[in-house]
């Protein structure tokens, strides 16, 4: 009611614009439910002099109309027969035909509600009451109920393929229409009440005027009913959306989402009995690199599902949210690429193909898939056998999840990974296929989950526990009981965390510690009894092979005769050669925590003092005197933070590090810079993790003196460790896409 006046300036200009070529304003306002009986009594009205009407809307079980704009409706009135319309919004005025603004029956009309307004335009028609009774019923065609220049109107604007004689018969709507004229408003006061099935109204209060008033009229409508005592303050509803709504969602099936329980890979399952049937099917899966869901077509039909819980069993609960006829309408689009996870793009008003929704993203493949399927009942649940690109995978299937969980212990699946479809088709055709590797070492447990992409690998998880497995071990020669309790805790949970997140493989290796120790079956054997993943114990070198495949697997170096190192704490380690041949590796006795300890560097030093670290540190690398490489690659928390501190990061990001090139101009800069500082006057510095404040001097003199030794002016930092490589040598290849 007081629509124009509540709007800003951007919608007053553009509702002056639609005014200017319309033929009436209506002003609009709906009374919060609780009031309703207040507002009747505040404004006089009596029910029992109201108008009764009978509303029918026609639309696609799934609102295809009504996503386009176009509303169709007929009604029954009492003491007046019968009305049909066929409604367009929004539209704009100076965009109609003319031939259509000259006819009488056609009106241009806007509609002002609290915060809101549209342009709508309406083509009536007048058939009969009987009729309008004969066609909600099916005895009479919907089409009828038109005219021939309704009929036109409706072809020029609805979706292509949905006829007047496709519309589902969606109402009726039972609506009470009050007039009153109160004085001192001086013009009619129109009140509707829709009445809904589910018991639910909307009391809806109107008034018509011309375009040149709305303003005034708005106002002076405003302040009698504030007079009265109307609440205007409620949320407003529409009468036709809520009414189309209502009867679409009536019409769907109620489905109950199932529960279900899937293996991917041979588990064993095999039945003495004959299956209850045996299907053959050829499907196409849209597979995405950012979801899970579940899209694919059968027989000609879009079907999707998506994922709406786990429970504590790590059972999946389904729903399906789509199942449609291709081509594709814009909104069920809409729908799909969603469910995908892909950024919505701007859709075009067009019937979508198959091919039309996988080139919406790179991100998407469309995998062809031959199902050979087998269907159990067992004990009431269905339990699906199917052969899938060669590969078994079985489904546990119920609305029950005891009944589920009861199934699957009795098949003996309880040790198997709950791997939906699309993942697993992932794992087969390599297209966003995921794996685990988990780095055991003295101090720390890494864990790390990368998704196989046609780039290369991308990182889902990456984290680190420290357990400090090495505890006590230099002293006795063997793991604690507590060190291996909290690593095989720790080891278990990241195991289940990758199976949760639908990894195909989960590898893990043992370093130092591991080797040292003689009772290091302990952990093995305990972790293997947990979760059944064995931790291989890999020697020094396989260890200095990973790191260095890490280091450069990812960086573009050609042929170059590369040196790779990785400072630490303690020591660094060295590896020369080049990508893919290794020719010499070693480790030196040169780590930022003894120089910051024997030289002061965690604090301000002066010039004299930090050039005796320097000489010491270019001593205790004399192994690197005479060497020459092509190119260095270093790698570490020292390297990584010069990195960071360069671009000024606020937030580390593994992404910007990675293959940053530090000059040795940049690393003398901030040596300069940490050399003037204190450690809590360095945290200050943008790039700088805190923790590193202390060790960064040495480890920048490190570096500098690594590069200083090997004649090189720069180095390429990498921000990839073991765990990197390890991946990359146990799942680097790509399978097939075509299952």
């Amino acid at each position: 009611m007081a629509s124009p006046v509540a709007l800003d300036s951007t919608q007053i200009a553009e509702f002056l614009q639609l005014v200017k070529g319309s033929d009436s304003v209506e002003l609009k306002v709906t009374v919060p439910e609780p009031h309703h009986r207040s507002t009747i009594g505040a404004l006089g009205l009596d029910p029992l002099q109201a108008q009764i009407r009978q509303v029918f809307f026609f639309d696609t079980p799934d609102l295809r109309l009504e996503a386009a704009g176009v509303i169709v409706r007929a009604r029954r009135i009492q003491g007046k027969g019968a009305d049909s319309t066929v409604k367009l919004r929004p539209v704009v005025p100076s965009e109609l035909r003319k031939s259509l603004r000259m006819n009488a029956a056609f009106n241009v009309e806007v509609d002002a509600l609290p915060g809101g307004f549209v342009c709508s335009g309406t083509l009536k028609g007048a058939p009969t009451a009987d009729d309008v009774a004969a066609a909600a019923r099916g005895e009479y065609p919907i089409r009828k109920l038109f005219s021939k220049e309704q009929r036109a109107y409706y072809e020029e604007h609805a979706p292509e393929g949905v006829a007047l004689a496709d519309l589902t018969v969606l109402g009726p709507i039972f609506v009470l229409k009050l007039r009153l004229y109160p004085p001192e408003l001086d013009r009619r006061l129109v009140a509707e009440a829709w009445f809904y099935p589910d018991g639910e109204r909307i009391l809806e209060l109107s008034t018509r005027c011309e375009t040149n008033e709305a303003f005034q009229v708005a106002a002076e409508t405003r302040a009698f009913l504030e007079s009265r005592g109307v609440d205007l303050s409620g949320e407003q509803q529409t009468k036709t959306r809520k009414a189309l709504q209502y009867f679409a969602d009536a019409l769907q099936p109620k489905i109950v989402p199932r529960w279900e329980f899937r293996t991917f890979g041979d588990a064993g399952v095999s039945f003495d009995d004959e299956p209850e049937r045996v299907q053959e099917s050829d499907e196409v899966y849209i597979l995405s690199l950012h979801g899970d869901a579940s899209v694919k077509v059968r027989d000609g039909l879009m079907d999707v599902k998506l994922l709406e819980r786990v429970d504590e069993h790590g059972l999946e609960q389904w729903r399906p949210v789509l199942k449609a006829k291709l081509p594709l309408a814009r909104r069920d689009v809409s729908l799909l690429v969603g469910a995908l996870g892909i950024a919505a793009p701007d859709l075009e008003d067009k019937p979508y193909t198959l091919d039309d929704v996988v080139a919406l993203s790179d991100d998407l493949r469309a995998v062809d898939v031959h199902k050979h399927r087998e269907h159990h009942l067992v004990d009431g649940c269905m339990v699906e056998v199917s052969t899938v690109g060669g590969m078994q995978t079985v489904a546990v299937e119920s609305e029950d999840p005891a009944l589920v969980v009861q199934t699957v212990r009795k098949l003996g699946l309880e040790g198997h990974a709950n791997t939906c479809l699309a993942r697993g088709l992932k794992t087969l055709t390599g297209f966003g296929a995921r794996y685990a590797v988990i780095d055991v070492g003295t101090n720390s447990v890494k864990f790390h989950i990368g998704e196989r992409r046609p780039d290369g690998w991308h990182t889902v998880v990456d984290r680190a526990e420290v357990t400090q497995l090495g505890e006590g071990l230099d002293e006795s020669g063997l793991l604690q009981a507590g060190p291996v309790t909290r690593t095989a805790d720790a080891i278990a949970g990241m195991v289940e965390e990758a199976r949760r997140g639908g990894t195909a493989e989960v590898a893990a290796v043992g370093t130092a510690g591991l080797r040292i120790a003689s009772n290091s079956s302990e952990l093995i054997d305990e972790v293997r009894e947990r979760t059944g993943v064995e931790i291989e114990v890999i020697p020094g070198e396989e260890e200095a092979r990973l790191a260095y495949l890490a280091a450069t697997s990812a960086l573009e170096l050609g042929d170059a005769e590369l040196a790779v190192f990785d400072t630490g704490g303690g020591s660094s380690q060295f590896t020369f050669g080049r990508p893919g041949d290794i020719e010499d590796q070693f480790s030196v006795d040169v780590g930022a925590v003894r120089f910051t300890e024997g030289f002061g560097l965690a604090e301000a030093v002066s010039k004299v003092a930090l050039r005796a670290a320097r000489d010491a540190i270019a001593a205790d690398l004399s192994r690197l005197d005479g060497r020459s490489v092509d190119a260095v690659v270093g790698l570490g928390g020292a390297v990584t933070n010069l990195a960071a501190v360069k671009h000024g990061l606020k937030k580390y990001d593994a992404d910007v590090v990675q293959g940053t090139i530090l000059a040795r101009t940049e690393i003398e800069r901030q040596i300069e810079l940490y050399r003037k500082r204190s450690a809590d006057e360095r945290r200050a510095i943008p790039g700088l993790q805190p923790k590193r404040a202390e060790v960064i001097l040495a480890g920048a003199c490190v570096v500098a003196a690594v590069l200083e030794k090997l004649g090189a002016d720069s180095l390429t930092v990498s921000d990839r460790g073991l765990r990197h490589g390890l991946l990359e040598a146990r799942f680097g290849a790509v399978q097939s896409a075509v299952v």
